[in-house]
């Protein structure tokens, strides 16, 4: 049985040989692989990942990951670095598991539970899908969220503001007046 299959393996494997010389023999191939080169030469000068063949053929949601760069996540939160990797691979949602794969390979460390929960909350920015699958809001126009809550110091620089703002009237306002009553004041008492 095992020498069968074996066997099997072996015939498929070179037919599938055969097929792919046959593909790279193709000028369409030619062009393909000409053409990805001078993408990636322009994702260079970008700083940003390569884009893989793979990835441009959609054979594999791993091999699409591959872009990621060893170190390129390191020292950010695990929620901004699934937010950046969620970005990077588009409108598609992704799952946790390739999240959480994709953020080990940029070192970025994050602990499944908590990741699963911060991009859950995240819901001004994150769309769950399904079950363990999210993606990106902005690529899901048709799913209403609300405006974005301020957070407490931008509430109180926009409080500060608006005092500081109603002082300065107060006290252009009053700035003549008492210029002119302590001139009145210093007449008088030369007199």
């Amino acid at each position: 049985m095992d020498d069968t299959l074996k066997a099997a393996a072996a015939q498929v494997k070179q037919k599938l040989r055969d097929q792919v010389e046959a593909i790279k023999s193709d000028p369409r191939m030619a062009e393909v692989l000409k053409l990805q080169k001078g993408l990636n030469s322009l994702e260079d000068l970008l700083s940003e990942p390569h884009t893989s063949l793979s990835e441009l053929f959609g054979l594999d949601s791993q091999a699409q990951g591959a872009s990621v760069k060893p170190g390129e996540f390191y020292g950010l939160d695990p929620l901004d670095a699934a937010k950046r990797y969620l970005k990077r691979r588009g409108g598609e949602p992704r799952t946790l598991d390739e999240i959480l794969n994709m953020l080990e390979i940029g070192g970025c460390q994050a602990n499944r539970d908590d990741l699963r929960m911060s991009l859950s909350r995240s819901t001004y920015d994150v769309v769950k899908a399904a079950e363990d699958l999210y993606g990106l809001i902005e690529y899901f126009p048709h799913v209403k969220r609300g405006r974005k809550k301020k957070s407490n110091g931008e509430k109180q620089n926009e409080q500060a503001g608006e005092e500081s703002g109603d002082q300065a009237e107060q006290d252009a306002g009053a700035g003549p007046i008492t210029m002119q009553s302590d001139a009145l004041d210093a007449l008088k008492t030369k007199r």
